[in-house]
């Protein structure tokens, strides 16, 4: 695994607390999915040759398994083949790896950037994220081959999964987290990240698949409080997070992204579908799913009825929700929870 950074600012949040002080030295040159995405995302800040960037240090082979022969990321070091962290970003790099760069992932062997700053981040559906100082944006480009039949459902749970897989390991089981139907992950009832996930499919199988993640860690942004997201939270503010730091969860989420895609190609996706459906907050209770293009800026007095509602009884292997007394399992839209709409007067 190859280590790249852009600021000498930044570099020594980048790794967790304990970890020994990596060698940054300035990069010498880019591999060919290193420098496309250097330059999709820092071209105003570099010279086009990516043979010798502007502001590029990396670390060794030496230092990188010295500095990641810990706990935090261990064996998964071997996943990744490489991890870019950007000071500011003009666009998503999720959009990036999943369009232009896709052909290029694809060959590379799994990638990821983490953006501290920047514009175009965003959340499902195109939905703005806030971006705030100290919290993890993070895209991930993951080659595998997977039946598309079973690809869609599974690649949608794992992002979710493996930030509760690593919120559990950094606080050692002390900060309980739960997945709100389909991606949003909720301390309490706090909204702490969210996830996206897309694929590339040729015949008949995911080839390559893009997940995002961004979690709060640092700070809780401040947004307009809706039925859907009611309270935003960080993990720094519960019990069992207050230590926490970016370079922390940053390795976590990457051990966690990979020992879960690991399994999934090795062993299918019963296990995962399992772990989402234990950590699932809408069984047993009674929610509305409204469309998804429905816009959520308006006064919620102002919305068309929910779409559906009633009591969730369980989650299928579709990720279909069941609803007590309907036959069809709703398989998309935007959920609430019915004590957040009644909050809202709806």
């Amino acid at each position: 695994m190859r280590v790249f950074a852009d600021q000498p600012a930044t570099r020594g949040a980048l790794f967790p607390r304990g970890t020994p002080a990596p060698g940054w030295r300035p990069a010498p040159g880019l591999d060919e999915v290193t420098g496309a995405l250097w330059h999709e995302l820092c071209g105003a800040r570099t010279p086009p040759a990516a043979t010798s960037p502007a502001g590029a240090w990396t670390l060794d082979e030496h230092d990188t398994r010295r500095a990641l022969a810990g706990p935090v990321l261990g064996p998964a070091a071997a996943f990744w083949s490489r991890v870019v962290f950007l000071s500011d970003v003009p666009a998503s790099p999720f959009d990036t790896l999943h369009g232009r760069l896709a052909d290029l992932a694809r060959d590379a062997g799994p990638t990821a950037c983490v953006a501290l700053a920047g514009r175009g981040l965003h959340g499902f559906r195109g939905r703005h994220w806030v971006v705030a100082p100290g919290n993890l944006h993070l895209s991930a480009a993951l080659p595998l081959r997977l039946p598309a039949a079973v690809a869609g459902p599974a690649l949608a749970m794992l992002p979710p999964v493996a930030v509760l897989d690593a919120i559990a390991a950094a606080t050692s089981g002390a900060l309980a987290a739960g997945v709100k139907w389909v991606s949003d992950v909720l301390v309490g009832e706090a909204k702490v990240a969210g996830c996206l996930s897309a694929t590339h499919v040729r015949g008949g199988e995911v080839d390559l698949a893009v997940v995002g993640v961004g979690l709060n860690v640092a700070t809780a942004p401040r947004i307009a409080p809706t039925p859907f997201v009611p309270a935003t939270g960080c993990l720094q503010q519960y019990p069992g997070g207050a230590g926490l730091t970016l370079g922390d969860m940053t390795w976590h989420v990457l051990a966690a992204l990979a020992a879960r895609a690991t399994r999934l190609v090795t062993e299918g996706p019963a296990t995962l579908a399992h772990d989402y459906r234990r950590a699932a907050l809408v069984v047993g209770r009674r929610v509305r799913i409204w469309d998804e293009g429905l816009d959520d800026e308006r006064d919620p007095h102002g919305w068309p009825p929910a779409r559906v509602a009633g009591l969730v009884v369980d989650i299928d292997r579709n990720l279909g929700l069941c609803l007590h007394g309907q036959a069809d399992a709703v398989e998309r839209g935007r959920l609430a929870f019915e004590e957040s709409c009644q909050a809202f007067g709806l």
